[in-house]
């Protein structure tokens, strides 16, 4: 029998009454205790095994095993393979009587970063067990500060840049590049760095001693004058668009990037990015999506982009208020509304089919957190995209009821519209059974065209039905409607 009374681990706890969170915190307490008596019963059962069965291998003996296995290893890794040069390096590190004498492959370098980089711990574990060989942390920090880090523009960066896409055997259709850039919050305080005497917070405010002095130093007014501390920066990121290039390279974009071509700019749909692309208008109502490079050799365009996941949450944010969430948006068109409850019913729903059925109930990745938002789940793109999608709708389509059609067609043409934009993979559309995430291969894709005809459209027909009500004011005309800085970013990206 299914326990309906028991609480879902993944269930905020703010949702949950006094009694269920006095539950909870028993329950969670007394999972702690049982695991902590697994976790020791193992540790004496490792020990005995250890004790019983292992033997002491010297470092002679360790080389000679090494030595023996040397040739079965090359025959089953081809050379080139990862595989065997770690076998390499596994080898040739095991042969040196210093550690000092060891000289590592840059491709271990950078396997050895990446690990460090997810988890420094797990690296050290890895690393001090003596299981395997691996460089140490100093040897490491020699890769990761060769150069100074500094704000704009460094000869260092670009000649990264350069190497890491190896511009010299790109061809002329593999030089496109797009521009990311997106504001970031930082953490205020200010950081004392050793190596250049500056007392820096994303912002340079000179030496120590000039600090000091101007400490120092008071105003009319009786109050020291403390310079400004940066609280946002704005990161710039190279993305290939026919290679795989992701390379965050400075602050703000360029007339011409290392012998790349820019054709596209990409940010979300913050104020300043929007001013940003408004900038670029030729006449001061027109819609920008395109601007003619000046410093361009040949006739090329550079095209402003809204960041697509940041449109799909703005989307979804503007449907979770019609009718739930303060209410703040009633969405509306050709005479049904767009309602937050039609996900709620879909909860419900499934909420039932879990106390009912045998283990088998659809929308499996509905849960409480893409209903309930938070502060926190709201900048969560999977959720957005999980419940602006083809199973959704399908769902509602399959319950039939009509006054949810609307709601099936906002979800369904979104979903479309992420697929669209969203293609990242040669085999994907094939493992999901999503035909508009296939790769693109032709100008003349029938996915270019909906987009144009059929997904601009939907908006269009959203505006010219609101539009045709003469019952209410604009004010409430525009609630009926996804917020204007969202529907802006849509059809320049469309």
């Amino acid at each position: 029998m299914h326990k309906s009374s028991e609480i879902d681990k993944r269930t905020n706890d703010r949702y949950l009454s006094l009694s269920e969170a006095t539950n909870k915190i028993k329950t969670l307490r007394k999972k702690c205790i049982t695991l902590d008596d697994k976790v020791k019963g193992l540790q004496k059962k490792v020990e005995k095994l250890t004790d019983t069965f292992t033997i002491d291998v010297d470092c002679s003996l360790h080389t000679s095993i090494m030595n023996e296995n040397d040739r079965n290893v090359k025959d089953e890794f081809p050379e080139g393979t990862f595989r065997r040069l770690f076998w390499e390096q596994q080898l040739k590190a095991a042969r040196c009587t210093d550690a000092r004498q060891m000289r590592w492959h840059p491709t271990m370098i950078k396997w050895c970063l990446n690990l460090k980089l997810l988890s420094s711990s797990a690296y050290n574990s890895l690393r001090t067990s003596g299981f395997i060989k691996l460089p140490s942390e100093r040897t490491l920090l020699d890769y990761t500060h060769f150069f100074t880090s500094k704000t704009g523009f460094q000869t260092e960066v670009e000649t990264m840049l350069i190497h890491e896409a190896k511009l010299s055997t790109l061809t002329e259709l593999e030089k496109h590049i797009v521009i990311l850039f997106d504001e970031m919050k930082i953490k205020e305080g200010l950081v004392y760095k050793q190596n250049t005497e500056y007392i820096i917070r994303f912002v340079e405010l000179g030496g120590i001693n000039d600090i000091l002095s101007k400490l120092e130093e008071v105003d009319e007014s009786g109050s020291t004058q403390h310079p400004p501390i940066a609280k946002h920066i704005l990161c710039i990121m190279v993305r290939g668009i026919f290679i795989d290039l992701r390379f965050p390279f400075a602050h703000f974009p360029t007339k011409e990037l290392t012998g790349f071509k820019v054709i596209a700019l990409t940010g979300d749909g913050a104020s300043p990015n929007r001013k940003f692309f408004k900038l670029h208008s030729v006449k001061s109502k027109e819609l920008t999506f395109k601007y003619r490079n000046p410093y361009a050799k040949e006739e090329r365009y550079i095209y402003f982009i809204s960041d697509v996941p940041h449109l799909m949450k703005t989307t979804r944010n503007c449907w979770s208020h019609s009718f739930w969430n303060g209410n703040k948006r009633t969405l509306w068109i050709n005479g049904k509304w767009i309602s937050w409850l039609h996900i709620k019913h879909l909860y419900e729903q499934k909420l039932q089919q879990l106390v009912h059925s045998n283990g088998l109930y659809l929308l499996k990745k509905l849960s409480k957190d893409h209903f309930y938002l938070t502060s926190f789940s709201r900048m969560r793109v999977d959720l957005a995209v999980e419940v602006l999608s083809s199973s959704v709708a399908n769902m509602l389509k399959f319950n039939g009821d009509s006054d949810t059609t609307e709601t099936e067609r906002f979800a369904r043409m979104f979903d479309q519209f992420f697929d669209c934009l969203n293609v990242r993979s040669p085999n994907e559309h094939v493992t999901k059974r999503k035909p508009y995430l296939k790769p693109y291969t032709s100008s003349t894709d029938e996915r270019l065209c909906w987009l144009k005809r059929d997904f601009l459209g939907y908006l269009d027909e959203w505006e010219r039905s609101v539009n045709s009500r003469d019952d209410i004011c604009n004010a409430d005309k525009a609630k009926l409607m996804l917020s204007k800085e969202t529907v802006q970013g849509l059809r320049i990206t469309g």
